[in-house]
C-alpha cells in the first residue's frame, strides 16, 4: 500500500462541479489501494478576492490579521471536498493546517514551516479516512494563525510528504504537464515529460509558476518522488526525480519574470543596499522580495528584486513617492534553463538571437544551468518567441 500525497490547485476546485469531479479522482485512487492525503488551495480568485476586500478597508491591514482573513479560503475547499467525498461513502476528514500538525514560524505572510507532527493525520489514516488539509497555512507555537507565501499549498504538500515519507507527491492543475515555455504566452510550447530537481528549482527560481520554490527545494532535500500533471485526467504529466545530466547544454526550457525592477541605491556595497531597502520596506509594511541579481554600477548598487504583484505595486508606490525614491526602472526577465551546464557558446547564442532582432538586453547574468537577460517589459514576449526557437533546435 503506498502513501500518496495529492495537491489540487485553485483552478481545479473553483466550483462545487469540479470539486465533486475530484472527489471522484480520488475514489478511482482508492481503489488502487492507497493512503490519500489531499492538499487543497483556495477555490478560484478566492485568496484574490480575500485580499480585495481587505483593500477596500485599508490600505495596509496588519499582516497578522491578513493571514486569518485568509487562512479561511483553503478551509472552505478542505470542507467541500471532505463533505463531497463523505457524501459518495468514502471516509474523509477536513483538517485546517493547524490541526494537521503544521508548525510555523512567525514571519506573517511568508511564514517558513518549522516542523509537522503527523500524529493526526497517521490517526486518521490508521481508520481508513481520506485526509484532506487546508494549504497554504499553519500555525505559530503559541496559536498564531500564518500562512506561506502565493503558491504555499505546493509547500504544504512536499513538506507532508517528507514528513510522512510518502512514496510520492501529485501536484494536479488545470494544465497537462510542466512546458518548454508559458503555454499562455507562446501556444508552441511544449509538454516536457521528465525532469530533475536540479533543473525544475532553475525554472521555478527564475519565474516557472507551475510550482513554489520552496516546495522544490523541499522535494530536492529529501528526495521526494514528485509528479506535475492534469488533476482531471491521466494523460501526460511531468516526472521529476534524482537524475544527473553530464555535460549537456541544450537548452530545455524558457521561463520569464514579469516585473523586475532594477533600484539604484545610495549604498556602495551590497551589504548596505539590502540593509537600506530590507528598512525602507519595513517601514512600509512591505515584504521582502525576492533578489534576482545585485551589480557595481557607477559607484552605487543596483538591485534587481521581483515579487508577488502586490509587492511589486506596493514597492513601486505613488508617482509622488517615485519622485522621492531613488531611480527604479521596471524591467522583465526572461531565462533560458539548460538540460546541464551552460557553456559559452549558449550564451553566444542567446545574445545572438536577440540582438539581430533589436531586442535590447538591458543587462546579462549567467549561472551554472542558465542564461538570464534583463530587456525592457514591452520587449518580453518578443525575447520569449525569439529564444523560444533555441529550445525547438535543441
Amino acid at each position: 500500500m503506498a502513501v500518496v500525497v495529492q495537491k489540487f490547485g485553485g483552478a481545479t476546485v473553483e466550483s462545487t462541479t469540479k470539486i465533486a469531479k475530484v472527489a471522484s479522482r480520488i475514489l478511482e485512487q482508492r481503489k488502487k489501494g492507497d493512503s490519500l492525503i489531499v492538499v487543497v488551495s483556495a477555490m478560484g480568485r478566492t485568496t484574490d478576492s480575500l485580499l480585495e476586500l481587505a483593500q477596500e478597508l485599508s490600505d495596509e491591514p496588519p499582516l497578522r490579521e491578513m493571514d486569518a482573513l485568509l487562512n479561511t479560503g483553503e478551509m472552505i475547499s478542505m470542507s467541500l471536498l471532505s463533505i463531497a467525498l463523505n457524501s459518495k461513502n468514502c471516509p474523509a476528514i477536513g483538517l485546517c493546517g493547524h490541526q494537521a500538525g503544521i508548525v510555523t514560524d512567525r514571519f506573517f505572510s511568508n511564514a517558513s514551516i518549522a516542523e509537522i507532527n503527523t500524529k493526526r493525520i497517521r490517526e486518521a489514516l490508521s481508520k481508513d479516512q481520506v485526509v484532506i488539509v487546508a494549504g497554504f497555512q499553519g500555525q505559530t507555537e503559541d496559536g498564531e494563525l500564518t500562512t506561506l507565501g502565493r503558491g504555499g499549498s505546493d509547500t504544504t504538500a512536499l513538506a507532508l510528504a517528507a514528513s510522512l515519507q510518502a512514496d510520492r507527491c501529485e501536484i494536479l492543475k488545470d494544465v497537462p504537464a510542466i512546458f518548454s515555455a508559458d503555454p499562455r504566452v507562446l501556444p508552441d510550447a511544449h509538454p516536457i515529460q521528465e525532469l530533475n530537481y536540479d533543473q525544475l528549482l532553475e525554472m521555478t527560481y527564475w519565474g516557472a509558476k507551475v510550482l513554489q520554490y520552496r516546495s522544490v527545494e523541499i522535494a530536492k532535500h529529501f528526495q521526494v518522488p514528485l509528479y506535475v500533471g492534469p488533476a482531471h485526467s491521466q494523460d501526460l504529466g511531468t516526472f521529476i526525480q534524482e537524475k544527473k545530466m553530464i555535460e549537456d547544454s541544450e537548452i530545455l526550457a524558457l521561463n520569464s519574470h514579469e516585473t523586475v525592477l532594477q533600484i539604484a541605491t545610495p549604498q556602495k556595497s551590497l551589504n548596505g543596499a539590502l540593509k537600506w531597502l530590507r528598512q525602507d520596506l519595513d517601514a512600509r509594511k512591505i515584504p521582502f522580495p525576492q533578489l534576482l541579481h545585485s551589480e557595481l554600477i557607477n559607484g552605487t548598487v543596483q538591485l534587481f528584486i521581483t515579487g508577488p504583484n502586490e509587492v511589486m505595486k506596493s514597492i513601486l508606490g505613488t508617482s509622488e513617492q517615485r519622485k522621492r525614491e531613488p531611480y527604479i526602472r521596471e524591467l522583465s526577465s526572461v531565462t533560458a534553463t539548460c538540460r546541464g551546464s551552460t557553456r559559452p557558446e549558449t550564451m553566444e547564442k542567446v545574445i545572438d538571437s536577440l540582438e539581430t532582432k533589436g531586442v535590447k538586453i538591458r543587462n546579462l547574468l549567467v549561472s551554472a544551468m542558465s542564461v538570464t537577460v534583463f530587456v525592457e517589459k514591452a520587449l518580453r514576449i518578443s525575447a520569449i518567441h525569439l529564444l523560444h526557437k533555441l529550445v525547438q533546435t535543441a
